[in-house]
Formats: C-alpha cells, sequence, structure tokens
C-alpha cells in the first residue's frame, strides 16, 4: 500500500504494511525463509504482524500492490471493483509483468526476491517520475 502522504522529497521513504486480503495469513509474521533471505542481503526488517486490508486501507491508499491473480481478485472483491483504479500487479512496473514468483511453493527465494527488487524500483520510478 503507498500513500503520497509518505512521499519525501524527491524519493519514497519505504513504507512497509503487512496487509494481506485473505484470512490465512493473519496474525502471521513475515515467513522464516524471506527472513534469512533479507538478512543475507543486508535488507534491515522488524517483526510485524499481517492483518486484514480493509476498505478504509483501500480509501486512504494511492495505490495497492497484489503479487499474484489471486491477491488481485481478493483486492477487487474487497474493495468492491476497484473503482479507483488503485490495485495492480507488482511485475506491472517491470519489463516482465506478470506475477511474482511464489517461494511457497518452489523454495527458491532468490527468484522471488529478484522479482520484488525489479518491482519496487519500478514503483519507485514511477513515483519519482511524477507518474504516480
Amino acid at each position: 500500500v503507498y500513500s503520497k502522504k509518505y512521499h519525501n522529497d524527491a524519493l519514497c521513504a519505504s513504507v512497509l504494511r503487512e496487509l494481506v486480503p485473505m484470512c490465512d495469513e493473519e496474525g502471521n509474521d513475515m515467513y522464516p525463509p524471506a527472513r534469512r533471505k533479507l538478512a543475507r542481503e543486508g535488507i534491515p526488517f522488524a517483526p510485524r504482524q499481517a492483518r486484514l486490508m480493509t476498505m478504509e486501507d483501500y480509501e486512504q491508499a494511492d495505490l495497492v500492490i497484489g503479487m499474484d491473480e489471486e491477491n488481485r481478485r481478493d483486492l477487487m472483491r474487497l474493495t468492491g471493483g476497484d473503482k479507483a483504479h488503485k490495485v495492480h500487479l507488482l511485475m506491472d512496473y517491470t519489463d516482465r509483468p506478470g506475477e511474482v514468483a511464489d517461494p511457497w511453493f518452489t523454495g527458491d527465494f532468490d527468484t522471488t526476491f529478484r522479482d520484488v527488487l525489479d518491482g519496487c524500483r519500478g514503483v519507485l520510478e514511477k513515483i519519482t517520475q511524477g507518474k504516480l
């Protein structure tokens, strides 16, 4: 979820929220292999607890990003069809549109990390260019 109120000068201040469109992850912290991958990459993180995204979250956000089509479907249902056109897939901001590789099934956190990094860089580029 990205909101312009967190935009800082010419660069975007990173705001991570663990919002999930479905209840199966509610209350969970980050998946342990994902924490290990972030640690290996030197990326700091703090414990967090996933919670369900609400319509209020949607209304306050300028951008809502899902990782895969299942996320998009859940977000569309949650938001009543995304009338404000805020819901997008992260990989839409790369030269490889589609879904972020899901390490839950593959165990391949390197590919997932690459996808998320490329997607985040693409989002940041659009924000700093004033296109979001």
